[in-house]
């Protein structure tokens, strides 16, 4: 038998190594890994991993912090623009059901619940609701609530309930710049509040109504 065929086989990553190219680092590695041993970075890969330092101290806004640019994308380092002012009369005017006197440009609630509360008594206070009705009212709202959150996401909630002491559809909407808990699926909380109230016996009203307001959202740009 020869000698060459006693003799011990070369690594294969030995062979990879000699025939150069983008194979060497990626076998140099996997068998430096399996043996213990630490890769040893290229100079050109230390060089670009201080720039890339440098850059996170001096540009940390781009890389998913705050900045003095504003928000930043954690995914995408480029800004994200800041969502321009909401004219919470101007949308209202949209829709015939909604009391333009009980509207709350700024609502200020810890809970959805006392949300709920402040836009229903809006409503009383300016007879869009029977006297002495309020508390029943607001029962019914929290009830539905307590059932099934109305938070639909993308910063908006809807409550609503269907009442026999209503004796015709209206709502009132509340802006809340800071934002209200309605245990939305997507986790944001609601800044629009919409409160629709409707009579038992007008279900093509509600729908309505319901319809009506989902579409505009839909297709407004600040809300998407």
């Amino acid at each position: 038998m020869a000698a060459a065929d006693i003799a011990p086989r070369a690594p294969r990553w030995v062979a990879v190594k000699r025939a150069g190219g983008a194979a060497t680092k990626f076998w140099s590695a996997v068998t430096c890994h399996r043996f213990g041993f630490r890769f040893l970075l290229s100079r050109q890969e230390k060089r670009k991993r201080r720039q890339v330092a440098a850059l996170q101290n001096e540009f940390g806004h781009c890389f998913g912090k705050t900045g003095k640019f504003g928000k930043m994308n954690e995914k995408n380092p480029s800004p994200v623009p800041e969502p321009p002012p909401f004219d919470l009369r101007q949308f209202a005017s949209k829709f015939d059901f909604v009391v333009p006197e009980a509207l709350v440009p700024d609502l200020h609630a810890e809970t959805g619940f006392d949300a709920i509360r402040r836009l229903v008594a809006a409503l009383a206070s300016v007879g869009a609701i029977p006297p002495g009705r309020e508390a029943e009212i607001l029962a019914s709202v929290l009830t539905r609530e307590k059932l099934s959150p109305t938070g639909i996401g993308r910063g908006i909630a809807i409550p609503h309930t269907k009442h026999p002491a209503i004796p015709k559809l209206v709502a009132t909407i509340g802006f809340s710049a800071e934002g209200i808990d309605f245990e939305s699926l997507d986790q944001r909380k609601a800044q629009l509040i919409i409160l629709v109230l409707s009579p038992v016996d007008r279900e093509d009203g509600h729908l309505r109504a319901m319809k009506q307001l989902t579409g505009e959202l839909r297709n407004s740009d600040r809300w998407k």
